[in-house]
């Protein structure tokens, strides 16, 4: 197995890159439960097509949560 080896400016540019993902999956994530909220809340969608939708939409809204 190699050894990794980062400089400290790669690594000061490795962090501010993932606190930038992290900043747009909890947008995504806050987006989507308001999106789910509304859907729920204005009653546009009924039967089948709701029922599935907010299942995959409640799967989404997991995986981002788990980041």
């Amino acid at each position: 197995m190699q050894d990794f080896k980062m400089s400290g400016s790669n690594m000061n540019e490795l962090l501010t890159n993932m606190k930038a993902i992290k900043e747009r999956i909890d947008d995504s994530y806050d987006e989507l439960t308001r999106l789910m909220l509304r859907i729920e809340s204005d009653e546009l969608w009924k039967g089948k097509e709701k029922t599935t939708f907010m299942a995959y939409m409640g799967l989404m809204q997991q995986y981002h949560k788990s980041f």
